[in-house]
């Protein structure tokens, strides 16, 4: 498997200052949600960072650094790398591809999320959101979080969560002809837009969602990436595990913000700083109703689960099983064996005793 398990990121801060706590004070309010903020910061500061052996590794701040002078090669990079979540022409076959098209008003639309390091400026996703309207004579728009194919990748990355899911409302909501609701269809990440939208807006209405391996419940690796094959993927991968849980990364990194490590879930940093955990409801006294409301308020959810996914870790999560639920239902079917097994044994001793029983009736004469 080529998925990387996320992992600490940082050693050798001191007991009373972790971190997450250095960075979250150093740079936290002033450059989240902005990367070039970040990057900045970040900068201004490393020799505060370095003293607490807390400085962000070459390669994470290479990669903001790409992200500031060079975005043009850092979006063809993400976008050929392994991670990459690319619908291509080649896989779909010739058809004429439009960016929207329009048939009949009276069936609802279908709008379209892209997956990490895709655009919905590539060929691959107007041929088939223009196949997909085709097909069911409807209305079909892919909806980018960027406004070229440049940002709308790069924002696939280093636009945070919730502020793409705002981003992706906004084009939604001022698109006239979504306004009496639509379908969804979601691939790779671009489910995490479409399950925000529902949570926080859901206006105009989603009807039905085909989430397509997604990463609706969360993942504990990034996707399809491995350190050792470039340094894009590095950088990503030291922008994650315990270095995640902080306003800085998640303000800046889509896949911090849907990063689950079911192993720190009642840990302060992941309750107080996740956007995932903030969306599931996860912390005690912070749920949110609105979220709950709306997403029950969708019609129907069918969700496809490629069996040897490579690319969304765990597999089950495209399922919503998250890994705790992995070792539950692991711990319930050894119980079950366990159980089948016992009952088995009893059964079986039940037999051979009526056995002998009945042979030892059958051979006592009568008087």
């Amino acid at each position: 498997m080529k998925t990387l398990l996320l992992t600490t990121l940082f050693a050798g801060a001191s007991a009373t200052t972790t971190c997450n706590d250095l960075l979250e004070s150093t740079c936290g309010a002033n450059a989240a949600s902005d990367y070039k903020a970040a990057y900045a910061c970040l900068t201004e500061h490393n020799s505060v960072l370095v003293q607490a052996n807390c400085q962000l590794p070459g390669e994470a701040m290479s990669l903001l650094r790409m992200a500031v002078e060079d975005q043009e090669g850092l979006a063809q990079g993400l976008r050929s790398s392994d991670m990459a979540a690319v619908v291509t022409v080649d896989n779909l076959g010739r058809s004429p591809a439009s960016f929207a098209l329009l048939q009949d008003d009276s069936k609802l639309p279908t709008v379209f999320a892209h997956g990490m390091g895709d655009s919905c400026f590539n060929a691959g996703m107007k041929q088939i959101t223009a196949d997909t309207g085709k097909h069911i004579g409807s209305y079909a728009v892919c909806v980018p979080t960027g406004d070229n194919v440049v940002s709308d990748t790069i924002n696939g990355f280093l636009l945070n969560m919730d502020k793409s899911v705002d981003v992706f409302a906004a084009k939604i909501q001022k698109d006239p002809k979504l306004a009496g609701g639509f379908n969804a269809v979601g691939f790779s990440q671009g489910n995490s837009l479409i399950r925000g939208y529902i949570h926080k807006y859901n206006n105009p209405k989603v009807n039905n969602v085909l989430h397509v391996h997604g990463t609706v419940s969360g993942v504990s690796g990034i996707p399809q990436c491995n350190p050792a094959s470039n340094s894009l993927c590095k950088g990503l991968s030291q922008l994650a595990g315990s270095l995640c849980y902080n306003g800085l990364v998640q303000g800046i990194l889509f896949q911090a913000n849907y990063f689950r490590d079911p192993r720190k879930i009642n840990e302060t940093d992941y309750q107080e700083h996740s956007q995932l955990a903030a969306w599931n409801n996860e912390i005690a006294g912070k749920e949110n109703a609105t979220y709950k409301e709306n997403f029950v308020a969708v019609n129907k959810y069918v969700m496809v689960k490629a069996l040897q996914d490579t690319m969304v870790f765990p597999n089950e999560g495209e399922h919503w099983v998250s890994k705790e639920d992995e070792w539950a239902v692991a711990v319930v079917t050894v119980l079950v064996l366990l159980l089948l097994y016992f009952y088995s044994f009893i059964f079986y001793f039940f037999v051979i005793t009526a056995r002998a029983i009945s042979k030892t009736v059958h051979m006592m004469p009568f008087p």
